[in-house]
Formats: C-alpha cells, structure tokens, sequence
C-alpha cells in the first residue's frame, strides 16, 4: 500500500522543496506527507514499545498518536492553531488526511498578500508542534502555551531576518559580484600556496572570526569534527567537537564545516583554515568541480546558512599547523 498519494508526490516533486524555509522545516513536511514519521500510531503497527498514546493531550483523553491528531486534531495543537496569528480552526477538516490538509493550506495561504510570509508561519508552527511533543514525550516538559507561542514568534522572525538577508546579498551580487570577488583559484595549488578564496565579501570586510577545523573519518558511520577559533586579535575564543555519522571522508569534512558554520552564524564574519583533505570540498563549493552527491545536501545547507554572514573565505593550513582540532576531532571518535 502507497504511503503518499498522487496530490502528496505532485506536492513534493513541485513545490515543497522550493519553499523559502529552513531546510529541517521542509524534512519534516516531507515526512508527515509520505507518513514516514515516527509516531505512537507507527510505533504500535510494527509493535515496538508500550506507549503509543498522544503525550500532548493525556490528561484530558487516551487517544492513538496519528499525524492527524498530533498535528491537527488534539486539544492542545487545535489550540496552538487557533491561538496562532494564522487563526487556524481544523474543526471542518476531520476526517481529512494531514497531508491533503496541510497542502491545501499552503496553496491557500500562497495565494493571499503576504504569502510567503504566510506560509512561513504555517510551516513553524507545524515545527513547533513537533519539538512540543518530543519536549514532553523524551524529557517530561509541561505545555506552556506562553513560551509556545514566544518560541513560534521568534522562529519566525528568525527565518524572516534571513531571507531579508538572503534577498540583500542577492542583490549585492549582481550589483557589484560580491560572490567571487577575488579570481576564481584555476585548481587547489594556490588555495594551497596560501592565498584565500573569498565566497562572500572581500578582503578588507574580513577581520572576524577565524576558524581552524579538521574532520576524522575512520569507516561508514564513524566520523568526527573538530574546531578552534579565534577573534581578530588571535586569542582562542573557543574549542568545539562533535561525534558524525558519515558514508566518507568527504562526507565528514563537509559536515564538520556544517558544523562550524552553525555555530559560527552569529558572527557575521567567517575565515576557515583547511587542511588537504578539505580543499576538493572547497573546490566544489567554489564551483570549480562538480558537487558529490553525498555532499550535495550538505553544500545546500551551508549555502543557506551563508545568509547570516557578510564575509566568508577559506584558506589552507598545513595538518602539522591544525594539531589542535585533529586531536579534538580525534577525542570526538572515542566518545
């Protein structure tokens, strides 16, 4: 049996992945409408656990955890709903399937003045709903429809402010070619040599944060990163490491850069130092050679996380120059 009707594939193959959102936002539309989320319903069709009841709603019923009563149909998400600035009531729409419903609003909602903004906020508080549950179901947190609401507003205007900014630097590059600025390296030899290669801004915009990252990789599945930075001054501000799971070493190094750039984005400035390993990386995020599609998710995520800087540049660092994030890259391993 399908898990995804003709309105659902036409929908995803269409428009869902074009959506101005974060990306997290788009997978989970994408799961609820393939019916690929793990819920109490599924949970209790392959018989794993005990618990397959709504957590959100459980002290005022005992009802199943499908899509349609998690994201639409329980007391407290109808109240999130109708409490919302879109002033949803899904009353009319019992019965109906969660994937025909949320499409038809995002068709509707597209379509009025502000749409764009509008859909947004759709689409957050589906989000939210989501981090509500799992919030309650894994680690015991109470409703709290005040911070619910605060924590929706600030999502979106998160998301706003960034496509602000995304609009912006559009413009900057067709005004004045900010992407590239500097020649494009003919191959990784310059780049090697030492001469940076500026994705966003130039030169003298760059005088921020300074990051040295390296990426470990050992066998499917068993990768890590680490960074340390330092500010213009060159005093170390910060270590970070984080255990990955990765299909190659390629693979690592792009989401170890993932990685960095999130926690790096409200910087505003970012300069990344790089070993030979990441330099085919940079190549393609430079658009000197073809994206790898096992990094090409990955590339698109770091270009949207780019919107948040106003200067990003890469350069290369000997590995005996990088001791500091190779070994924390490596004690990340071992965690």
């Amino acid at each position: 049996m399908s898990r995804i009707n003709e309105k659902g594939k036409d929908f995803c193959k269409s428009k869902l992945w074009r959506l101005p959102s974060p990306s997290m936002w788009k997978i989970l539309l994408w799961r609820i409408i393939t019916n690929t989320l793990p819920i109490g319903k599924e949970f209790e069709r392959r018989m794993i656990g005990e618990t397959f009841r709504c957590g959100l709603c459980a002290d005022s019923g005992d009802y199943l955890e499908t899509l349609e009563h998690l994201f639409r149909d329980c007391n407290i998400s109808a109240r999130i709903w109708a409490g919302s600035e879109l002033g949803i009531r899904g009353e009319s729409a019992l019965g109906l399937n969660i994937g025909d419903w949320i499409i038809n609003w995002i068709h509707f909602l597209s379509n009025l003045e502000e749409g764009e903004k509008r859909v947004l906020k759709f689409m957050a508080t589906l989000w939210q709903i989501w981090l509500l549950r799992n919030n309650v179901t894994f680690r015991g947190v109470k409703v709290d429809p005040l911070t619910l609401f605060r924590t929706l507003a600030m999502s979106v205007q998160d998301c706003l402010k960034g496509l602000n900014l995304e609009e912006e630097r559009r413009e900057k590059m067709q005004n004045s070619q900010v992407l590239g600025s500097m020649p494009m390296r003919k191959d990784a030899k310059e780049l090697q040599a030492g001469r940076p290669f500026f994705v966003i801004g130039k030169p003298a915009q760059c005088r921020g944060t300074r990051v040295k990252v390296d990426a470990s990789w050992e066998r499917i599945l068993d990768a890590a990163c680490g960074w340390v930075a330092y500010n213009g001054r060159g005093v170390e501000i910060h270590r970070g490491r984080r255990k990955l799971k990765a299909e190659s070493a390629l693979q690592a190094e792009a989401l170890g850069l993932r990685e960095v750039f999130v926690w790096a984005r409200d910087k505003g400035e970012l300069h990344l130092e790089v070993t030979t390993d990441c330099l085919r990386l940079v190549n393609q995020i430079a658009g000197l050679e073809k994206e790898s599609h096992v990094v090409r998710g990955i590339l698109s995520d770091l270009k949207s996380i780019w919107i948040y800087f106003h200067c990003v540049s890469f350069s290369f660092v000997p590995r005996h120059l990088n001791n500091i994030a190779h070994g924390l890259a490596r004690q990340a391993m071992k965690m």
